[in-house]
């Protein structure tokens, strides 16, 4: 994808732009129109699909965010788990990311190196400046 920006986004950005109108939802119409190249590390996808089945089920936005999201999916690069699986040590060990579950997140990243991870978890915050790529919150990305 020709220079175009690269950007991860974690499953929070990514659920809320399927099925609210706010701005985690423009993120999603950037990678629509091919204006960034989103990144979807293994585990942000799947970690989706459980929110959605979970929590999701009954809303009458469902058909209409499964379509987003399948053709978001067809539209990214996803990213693997097994070519990020050997950073999760050093998102918990090195990094000591509080929170367990966003170590695949976090190694993804390490693997790749976005241009930019948007993120609403606060947890990401104390990494900012001590890894490659920036972390940054919806509103800062859209207004960078």
């Amino acid at each position: 994808m020709k220079n175009m920006l690269k950007v991860m986004i974690d499953t929070n950005i990514f659920i809320s732009g399927l099925f609210f109108s706010g701005k985690p939802r423009k993120v999603l119409i950037q990678a629509l129109d091919d204006k960034i190249c989103l990144i979807l590390p293994e585990a942000v996808v799947h970690e989706t699909e459980r929110v959605i089945s979970k929590k999701f089920s009954d809303s009458k936005q469902l058909p209409k965010a499964m379509t987003l999201f399948y053709t978001i999916i067809s539209k990214s690069e996803v990213i693997e788990r097994e070519k990020y699986r050997e950073m999760v040590s050093v998102a918990l060990n090195d990094l000591s990311i509080r929170d367990v579950k966003d170590a695949p997140i976090l190694a993804c990243a390490l693997f790749y190196s976005p241009d930019c991870f948007i993120t609403g978890d606060k947890d990401f915050d104390p990494l900012k400046g001590k890894v490659k790529f920036n972390i940054l919150s919806v509103s800062d990305y859209l207004s960078g």
